[in-house]
């Protein structure tokens, strides 16, 4: 009953969905915030995510934001650096989720 009609549908629904991604549209596609001193994170769903210009890797753990927050909020009030960008990476680990933040900052 429901498979003509899923015959119907499925093959054009699949191909939207491959011209929005090949496209560009979406969230992996955005260009990335200019940074500011105290920038809140950036969460990113793709792996290919780059960095802003001057900003270099400081740390990498797994964790919160808010606990990369607070570390990279406390550099630029101690004057270890001008700005940070915390950035999230989802990874599979055998069957579970984790995450993992990535400290980036500006000195």
């Amino acid at each position: 009953m429901f498979q003509p009609i899923l015959r119907t549908i499925l093959p054009g629904a699949v191909l939207a969905a491959s011209a929005a991604l090949l496209l560009g549209a979406g969230p992996a596609s955005a260009a990335a915030p200019t940074p500011v001193a105290g920038q809140l994170p950036v969460v990113s769903a793709g792996s290919a995510w780059v960095p802003p210009e001057g900003y270099v890797l400081e740390d990498s753990y797994v964790g919160s934001l808010s606990a990369c927050r607070t570390q990279g909020e406390q550099g630029v009030a101690s004057g270890k650096w001008k700005a940070y960008v915390c950035h999230q990476e989802m990874r599979k680990l055998t069957d579970i989720w984790m995450s993992f933040m990535y400290l980036y900052v500006k000195k």
